[in-house]
């Protein structure tokens, strides 16, 4: 978890470490330019193909670069600095890891699945930084280039080789992806499989 209301406030947080390498007027316009890079990102992914539902972080920064006129260099500095704050900030979710720590005992496979633009590295890192250490298979919207809610959830169920969603104990803390689009999966499964027969 992060410690924020919305996750868009981790923005005002790092903006604050950033006076030293962008002008006082980006540094005080610093979350809403990282947001409209993150817009213009996804907006000219989706233009390369129209398949391009999600990008990484470093596309964010290339946007950020070209929105700001700061140098390519400046723009990974920030880059990561922001991979670096994701990591202090985060931590345990309580009940998340009580399931966690159960499935493990009970030596299921556990996967994790996220909609997220940070780096591979990076949520490798911040799960061992939270005692997730035992994850069979990570699987992230920005390498798939699909959120959950648009197709990241089917590209699970096919690698994994399983014949239905309800073979797999989904835990999320988004109702609209985790629990509306869940639920839809697995009443689209079980319609195509009732009329199958």
């Amino acid at each position: 978890m992060r410690p924020f209301w919305e996750p868009n406030d981790m923005f005002i947080v790092l903006a604050n470490k950033l006076s030293d390498c962008l002008p006082d007027s980006y540094v005080q316009t610093f979350p809403q330019l990282r947001l409209e890079a993150d817009r213009l990102a996804r907006k000219h992914a989706k233009e390369r193909c129209s398949h391009n539902k999600d990008v990484t972080l470093s596309e964010i920064y290339d946007e950020f670069a070209a929105l700001t006129g700061v140098s390519s260099d400046t723009a990974q500095q920030i880059m990561k600095r922001e991979q670096k704050l994701e990591m202090d900030i985060s931590f345990q979710r309580d009940t998340g890891k009580q399931l966690y720590d159960l499935a493990v005992a009970m030596e299921k496979k556990v996967i994790c699945v996220t909609d997220m633009y940070l780096p591979r590295e990076t949520i490798q890192a911040m799960l061992q930084k939270n005692k997730y250490d035992s994850i069979f298979k990570i699987y992230i919207s920005s390498e798939y280039r699909t959120p959950k809610c648009d197709g990241l959830f089917k590209i699970v169920l096919r690698d994994l080789r399983l014949k239905s969603p309800s073979e797999i104990i989904h835990i999320g803390d988004n109702y609209y992806v985790d629990c509306v689009m869940w639920l839809s999966l697995l009443i689209s499964h079980a319609r195509k499989r009732y009329r199958q027969g």
